[in-house]
């Protein structure tokens, strides 16, 4: 009995981890969380220019820390980047557009 219960749990588990991420192979747009594609295809390319009293420095996602797909760089970045910087405002660029502008205090 003990050892059925631990083929079902086996069995069940190697499915799952095939089951979900060929249902989200299917679905529309990639990467797809849980999905064999998640690290394998990148999204927009995000810049960030930071305007400091030195000038300004326009920095990828390469020079901010890495790159993920499930972080949310538009939001979270900024912030991080007037602390890092002293600056006086960021601008995010996803896609070759400017989509937010931050001030900074």
């Amino acid at each position: 009995m003990k050892r059925a219960l631990v083929s079902v749990a086996v069995v069940a588990t190697l499915s799952l981890q095939f089951l979900v991420p060929g249902f989200r192979l299917l679905e529309g747009e990639r990467p797809a969380r849980f999905g064999w594609q998640m690290y394998a295809a990148g999204g927009p390319v995000i810049e960030f220019v930071v305007h400091h009293h030195g000038g300004t420095e326009r920095l990828g996602l390469k020079d901010v820390g890495g790159v993920r797909i499930e972080i949310d760089y538009e939001t979270l970045t900024p912030p991080q980047l007037c602390a890092r910087f002293a600056a006086t405002g960021v601008e995010v660029w996803v896609g070759g557009e400017q989509t937010r502008t931050e001030s900074c205090r």
